[in-house]
C-alpha cells in the first residue's frame, strides 16, 4: 500500500516510462496521470454461482467448487466495468511492470497454492503459477526493482508449518530464483522501505487452516521484520506489543510507509472474525512501535480485524478499515489523534478517486461507497451489488484505456 500522493510522484512516473506512455503533467504541485491512460479499480469478488450473490468464505478459506465462484472484479471511473472468472479469490492485485505487458496484472490469494497473470483486455488468464513446493500463497507481494530488474516478492507459509518464506520470481516466467526467510510465523503484507535494499515484513502469525476452514494449531507469536533483500540477513524485529498477554493477542497484517518514513500497522487476532479485536500501530523514525487510541465508544465496537489502510498526504490524514465494526476511522499523521470516522458496513477496501477528492470504500457485501477525504462523513452508496467486490483490499492500477 503507498499514499496517493506518493504513488503518483514515483510509481506513476516509473510505470508511465515502462508502458512508454506520455511524459506526465504537473498540477497543483504533484505529478498528475496523463490523459492517455486511467485507474483501473480491482477487487475480488466471492459469489454463490445458484444467485450470484455475494458468499461468505469458509471459516479461514475460500474453495472455489460448485458452491462458491471467485472473480476479479473491475472498474474505471469512466464507467467500465467487468469482471473475470478465476480458479481462486484474489486477495491483492499488482500492476505487470513488463512495458509490454499494458493491460496485464499479477492476482495473489490467501491460503491457496495457484496465483495468475491475468490480461484485462483480454478477460483472460495468461499464465498461472504455484507456491513454492508444499506451501501456500498468503495474500500479498511486491513488485521491487534489483539491479535495474523489476522482480515479484511474494509472501508464502509451508503447508505444515507457519513458518514464512518470502520467494522472489523473474516477472516473465513467474518462476522462483530466490527465497527469503520472512523471520516469523505466516507473513502477509511485505513493504519496501524507501531508499533501501530492506523490506519489512509482517509475519501476522494466524494460525494453520484445514481444508474444510478451521483453524488448526497453536498460536504463534506475530512479529514485524526488517530483512536486507540482498543478503536475506534479519536487521530488526519487533514482538507484537500483546504478545505477552494472557488469553490473547493479535497479529501484524498489514501496513503502509508514509512518505516521513513512518509505518502504519493493523492487527488482527490470531482468528479474523472472533470477538477479539486487532489494533492501530505507529512505527516511528526511531523505531518505537505506539499504540494509536479510539475514543471509547469506537472502541466499544471494535471486533476482529483491522485492516485497509490508506494515507491522503495533502490532507496528512490516515484511514484504516475495521470490517466487523463497520466503520473506517481517520487519523491525523501530524500528531496521530482520532480525527474522526466513517459507518459504512463491513468496511473492507479503500483507496482513492482519480481526482484525490474522495475515498472510495468497498465492503463484504460487494459494496462500494464514496467519501470526501475532506469530509468522510459525505458517504455515497455507488452501487448496491459487485462493483466493489467483496475481497479485503480494493487495489487500483494505471494502465491504457480499456475497450469493449
Amino acid at each position: 500500500m503507498v499514499s496517493r500522493r506518493t504513488f503518483l510522484q514515483l510509481s506513476m512516473l516509473q510505470v508511465a516510462t515502462m508502458a512508454g506512455l506520455p511524459a506526465l503533467k504537473t498540477f497543483a504541485g504533484f505529478q498528475e496521470p496523463s490523459s492517455s491512460g486511467q485507474w483501473v479499480y480491482l477487487n475480488g469478488l466471492y459469489l454463490d454461482p445458484a444467485t450470484l450473490r455475494p458468499t461468505r468464505r469458509i471459516g479461514a478459506v475460500t474453495p472455489v467448487d460448485q458452491n462458491h465462484s471467485a472473480f476479479l472484479c473491475y472498474f474505471t471511473e469512466s464507467g467500465f466495468e467487468g469482471k473475470i472468472n478465476l480458479p481462486f479469490l484474489p486477495h491483492s492485485v499488482l500492476k505487470h511492470p513488463d512495458p509490454k505487458k499494458p493491460f496485464s496484472v499479477i492476482a495473489i490469494p490467501r491460503r491457496a497454492q495457484v496465483a495468475a497473470e491475468i490480461d484485462l483486455s483480454q478477460k483472460s488468464i495468461t499464465r498461472l503459477f504455484h507456491p513454492a513446493p508444499g506451501g501456500f500463497f498468503y495474500g500479498h507481494g511486491q513488485i521491487i526493482r534489483k539491479e535495474n530488474r523489476p522482480f515479484l516478492f511474494v509472501s508464502e507459509v509451508g503447508q505444515d508449518s507457519a513458518e514464512g518464506t518470502i520467494t522472489i520470481r523473474d516477472v516473465n516466467t513467474l518462476k522462483v530464483v530466490k527465497t527469503l526467510s520472512s523471520h516469523g510465523y505466516s507473513p502477509h503484507e511485505i513493504l519496501q522501505m524507501p531508499g533501501k535494499d530492506e523490506i519489512l515484513i509482517c509475519n501476522s502469525g494466524s494460525k494453520l487452516a484445514s481444508p474444510d476452514g478451521n483453524y488448526v494449531g497453536t498460536k504463534f507469536p506475530s512479529s514485524i521484520s526488517l530483512v536486507h533483500v540482498h543478503s536475506g540477513k534479519l536487521i530488526r524485529k519487533w514482538q507484537c506489543p500483546t504478545q505477552d498477554k494472557v488469553g490473547f493477542f493479535d497479529g501484524f497484517a498489514h501496513g503502509l510507509v508514509l512518505p516521513s518514513g513512518e509505518v502504519i500497522l493493523a492487527t488482527k487476532p490470531q482468528e479474523e472474525e472472533s470477538n477479539d479485536s486487532g489494533n492501530i500501530y505507529l512505527l516511528t523514525n526511531k523505531f518505537e512501535i505506539q499504540h494509536l487510541s479510539l475514543p471509547e465508544n469506537l472502541q466499544n465496537r471494535t471486533k476482529g480485524q483491522f485492516l485497509s489502510i490508506a494515507y491522503d498526504e495533502p490532507t496528512q490524514q490516515v484511514f484504516v478499515s475495521m470490517p466487523l465494526g463497520h466503520f473506517t476511522v481517520v487519523f491525523s499523521s501530524v500528531n496521530w489523534k482520532y480525527r474522526s470516522h466513517v459507518d459504512f458496513k463491513k468496511s473492507n477496501g479503500l483507496n482513492f478517486s482519480a481526482d484525490g477528492k474522495s475515498l472510495y470504500i468497498s465492503n463484504g457485501l460487494g459494496q462500494l461507497a464514496k467519501a470526501s477525504v475532506n469530509d468522510p462523513s459525505r458517504l455515497k452508496l455507488i452501487n448496491e451489488l459487485g462493483k466493489g467486490g467483496t475481497e479485503a483490499h480494493l487495489d487500483r492500477v494505471w494502465m491504457p484505456p480499456l475497450k469493449l
